[in-house]
């Protein structure tokens, strides 16, 4: 979960080099947000590779559809951007 309130970013790359990695069946504070609920409108950080097949590139925002991909290849963990680490001006 990011904790940023009031925090808008225009920019379609904020450069956000740093990302937190999302693991479908870890546990994290006491909210109980399923790993879709955690991901959904998230950026990914890095690609999402499968068999040495890019299925998802990074850069992509997190939407339904993205998230029925993610579900169909049942990749167990995703590294996504976060406003917090943004480095625009």
């Amino acid at each position: 979960m990011d904790a940023a309130q009031n925090i808008i970013v225009k920019e379609d790359n904020c450069g956000a080099l740093d990302f937190t990695e999302i693991n479908r069946h870890e546990k994290i504070g006491g909210f109980g947000d399923s790993f879709e609920e955690k991901i959904y409108g998230k950026t990914l950080a890095q690609s999402i590779i499968k068999d040495n097949e890019i299925i998802i590139d990074a850069g992509t925002t997190i939407d339904k559809n993205i998230l029925d991909r993610i579900n169909e290849y049942q990749i167990e963990k995703v590294r996504i951007r976060s406003v917090l680490t943004c480095n625009t001006e």
